[in-house]
């Protein structure tokens, strides 16, 4: 009875044991199924893009000072209406009219007071080709749009891309970052595009530089 019993249990721990190996090759295989690839993908591959040239817009106004005002702001902070800008040498305080971001740096064109509706192919052109504008003289700037804007020029024969969300990644930066065309002309020599955008941060310093559309139109199709 005794060696019955210990075959008996033997014989039920063989099988466990093989029911267990069995689930583990299951499992395995269904994992190797399911996890993600390992293998880079190529971004041109995977990534339909369109190259542009262009010139960004943004409603702000150089912030003109007392040379001896102490300035109470930092890069990037934002001051609200009536809030702190700077205090003059004898104490007196300077207050922001409406809220804005405030940045030191200044390059020339914080008064390019062109609409962005008037814009065009030509227009767009002659500034883009106009000598680099010198740094502004005023202690920096006030950006008082969270939205800004990027015109630019699509080189001739490339497919004119329907308005709507897209993305677009700018020279210097590696990230593709949400817009929305709002306008797409097409000329005999090149398009005409005006993006709209709201991403902060440094992209509030950006002015004439290049740019890759990622059309998901284009890919879709």
């Amino acid at each position: 009875m005794i060696h019955k019993r210990s075959d008996g249990l033997f014989f039920r721990c063989v099988a466990v044991l093989l029911f267990l190996s069995a689930c583990a090759w299951c499992g395995a295989g269904l994992f190797a199924r399911l996890r993600p690839s390992l293998r880079p993908v190529s971004a041109a591959a995977e990534t339909p893009v369109r190259h542009l040239r262009g010139l960004c817009l943004r409603c702000e106004a150089p912030l003109s000072l007392p040379a001896s005002a102490a300035l109470a702001l930092e890069a990037g902070e934002r001051v609200p209406a009536g809030g702190l800008i700077a205090r003059r040498a004898d104490g007196g305080e300077i207050r922001a009219g409406r809220s804005a971001v405030f940045f030191p740096d200044t390059d020339g064109w914080e008064s390019l007071a062109l609409p962005v509706e008037a814009l065009d192919a030509p227009t767009l052109r002659t500034l883009l080709e106009a000598p680099p504008a010198t740094a502004g003289k005023g202690r920096g700037r006030l950006v008082y749009d969270s939205a800004w804007y990027y015109a630019a020029l699509l080189t001739k024969g490339a497919p004119l891309p329907e308005p709507g969300p897209c993305r677009l990644r700018f020279e210097g930066t590696s990230a593709w970052v949400p817009a929305r065309l709002l306008q797409a002309v097409g000329t005999e020599e090149e398009s005409f595009l005006l993006f709209r955008l709201t991403q902060g941060g440094t992209y509030l310093s950006l002015r004439r530089c290049g740019a890759d559309l990622y059309d998901p139109q284009e890919k879709e199709g």
